[in-house]
């Protein structure tokens, strides 16, 4: 149903879009009949463009994220903002061409006219849309089936705060039992130890867990149990330090959840993120050819062995991905030592491999793998199955980075340093799951910003 309700928003976005451009360009023939150069023939495809220019606009400004509880005043203000930020954009780009238009007050007022109009009908759209989806969410109709986990106190009153406000989209069926419960919880749906059969059985949509104490490891079972799946899992937050609180939370009036498993992107901005990627990759590839083609001859005169390292890496969901990068190290660098992580001066490392790994020249290749749909530009290093199980038991939520696309870079290449420790991978950890939780095109800009910074001053790892 949300699905639906989001195809209402994208269908009423493009009627405002188009009927406010319609007045738009009739108030302009009336004002300039013979200045103003889009012929009726032409209104078509000005449509076109125009409702590409305010689908590009809102989708920059967050307006197409899929969330079931909304803030219409929040949305509202908003939208208000986006729609005189992409206004005065058209503004500037009409009156650069100012020296043909005699009448520029006129034309400003028109301009005026045409943002209020705009505004006026996608907010109109927006609050009857949200007004009908609050409806049915405090009615039910898009409630989302809820159990909570716990066996005291703190589960009582997740489930008390989830039956008081219905219109949080919550609707609570049972608990479910961690342990010898200390208090009355019914209705007690099961053990922990059934709560794969129960999610099925019960049809369980958003799990909150309400345990009494801090039990990473009971929260990352959790988390496996649900992972891949469309399941919503929440904690109170004193359990989750794990971030150091860079994560999205959702109030249930004063009472803080902290969502562990949300949906990060939404359709739309998953498809804009993938049309980036390749654009991105094209254009570097082309540009940055001589420098690979310079790279491969001096590899091949500086050592035996292949130009390419190719290695199987663990991808989106777990799975193999074969990433290929420029060789860096000796051939066989891990035939006596088995998988090791590089280190800052390590021997293994060739005088050009060195340079290139300062550089991030040795990464190019990966913008192949980018193409192919195996990584993202911008992402969470992908890591050797052999690190991923040598760590999913020390380190919690580290198999938490394979919910998205791997990258080249990211936010732990950064901001983090060589994984000398474990407490390096935690550090790094923090980083990759702080991009998870808020990643965003904006985000994602600010790190290849970072990233170029990286490679010109050599501080590559």
């Amino acid at each position: 149903m949300i699905k639906i309700i989001f195809a209402f928003i994208l269908l009423f976005d493009l009627l405002a879009f188009n009927l406010s451009w319609w007045g738009y360009y009739t108030i302009r023939t009336m004002v300039q009949p013979d200045e103003f150069s889009i012929v009726p023939e032409q209104l078509w495809v000005t449509s076109v463009i125009m409702s590409g220019y305010w689908f590009l606009i809102f989708f920059l400004s967050g307006m197409y994220q899929v969330r079931l509880i909304v803030s219409r005043f929040d949305e509202a203000i908003q939208l208000v903002k986006t729609t005189l930020i992409g206004t005065l954009i058209i503004a500037f780009l009409i009156f650069l061409d100012e020296a043909r238009v005699s009448q520029i007050a006129d034309v400003r007022l028109v301009i005026l006219l045409y943002w209020l109009v705009l505004m006026a009908l996608t907010l109109g759209f927006r609050l009857t849309i949200r007004t009908i989806q609050r409806h049915m969410v405090v009615t039910g109709r898009l409630a989302r089936r809820t159990i909570v986990i716990g066996s005291g106190k703190k589960a009582i009153l997740a489930a008390r705060n989830v039956n008081q406000y219905p219109a949080l989209g919550y609707h609570f069926i049972g608990f479910v039992l961690q342990g010898k419960p200390t208090v009355d919880l019914t209705p007690a749906l099961g053990d922990v130890k059934e709560l794969k059969d129960l999610i099925k059985s019960e049809q369980v949509e958003e799990i909150i867990v309400a345990i009494e104490t801090d039990d990473r490891p009971f929260l990352s079972e959790v988390l496996s149990t649900v992972n891949g799946g469309r399941v919503g899992v929440k904690i109170i937050p004193d359990l989750y330090d794990v971030v150091s609180g860079q994560a999205r939370t959702q109030q249930i009036y004063g009472f803080p959840l902290i969502d562990l498993n949300p949906n990060f992107l939404t359709p739309f901005e998953k498809a804009a993120k993938r049309a980036f990627d390749v654009v991105f990759s094209l254009l570097f590839l082309l540009a940055a050819s001589p420098v690979m083609l310079l790279s491969a001859l001096i590899i091949r005169l500086e050592s035996k062995g292949p130009v390419f390292f190719i290695q199987e890496r663990v991808g989106r969901n777990g799975r193999p991905i074969r990433v290929i990068k420029f060789r860096s190290m000796v051939v066989d660098a891990e035939k006596h030592t088995g998988p090791v992580l590089a280190t800052k001066d390590d021997p293994r490392i060739t005088r050009w491999g060195r340079f290139m790994r300062k550089t991030r020249i040795d990464e190019f290749p990966q913008l192949f793998n980018v193409l192919k749909g195996d990584m993202s530009v911008v992402g969470p290093r992908p890591e050797r199955q052999h690190f991923i199980d040598k760590y999913r038991d020390l380190v919690p939520f580290y198999e938490r980075r394979l919910k998205v696309q791997p990258g080249i870079t990211g936010l732990a290449q950064v901001k983090g340093s060589y994984e000398n420790s474990l407490e390096d991978v935690f550090e790094k950890l923090k980083f990759d799951l702080y991009y998870i939780e808020n990643m965003s095109f904006k985000m994602d800009m600010t790190i290849l910003f970072h990233t170029v910074f990286t490679m010109l001053r050599m501080k590559g790892q």
